[in-house]
């Protein structure tokens, strides 16, 4: 007998497809070359697409991905014909992602602290950075209104991360970077 060939017979079987039947399977061998070069093929895919899962799962990315994963967009949920629980009724809203700086009360005051008004402030923000910009707008909006002397809104690129907002001092001068929302 020929080590490919293997025969099996079913004895004393009373239901099935191959009931009573003598079967020849031939399994050693059965697959040419490239189709074993395919099954091993499709093997490390299945392989890799299962490390990436698991890694994305995890938070890891290959990818790098361009702009902020989720959007600064407001949504409004209405619960019609909700009869019981706290949002029965109500029109709710939700923010999602990172939502814009506004110049807050605390904030105001720390600035009024920190910065000199004898001396010349630069406030500078992170370019094409929208959310930067006009936050640095506020800034200097506050500024003016208590006679700082303030110069610009520059736009900058910066060849490393930089703080959301820091305060620089010199000889004379200050700087105010705004960087990314993050």
């Amino acid at each position: 007998m020929n080590k490919k060939d293997i025969f099996a017979k079913s004895f004393n079987q009373s239901g099935g497809v191959t009931a009573g039947q003598y079967n020849q399977y031939n399994f050693a061998g059965s697959a040419s070359e490239s189709e074993k070069k395919s099954r091993k093929i499709v093997i490390w895919l299945g392989a890799a697409g299962s490390i990436v899962a698991i890694l994305s799962y995890l938070g890891f990315s290959i990818v790098e991905t361009k702009g902020e994963p989720m959007s600064n967009d407001t949504y409004y949920v209405t619960s019609n014909n909700q009869i019981d629980g706290v949002t029965a009724g109500q029109y709710n809203q939700y923010n999602f992602g990172k939502q814009p700086r506004h110049l807050n009360e605390t904030q105001k005051t720390e600035l009024l602290q920190k910065l000199n008004i004898d001396h010349e402030i630069t406030i500078t923000s992170t370019w094409g950075d929208q959310e930067a910009i006009r936050y640095a707008w506020q800034i200097k909006d506050f500024l003016d209104s208590k006679g700082f002397n303030t110069k610009g809104i520059n736009q900058s690129l910066f060849n490393k991360p930089i703080e959301p907002a820091a305060i620089h001092q010199g000889e004379g001068k200050m700087d105010i970077v705004i960087g990314a929302n993050i």
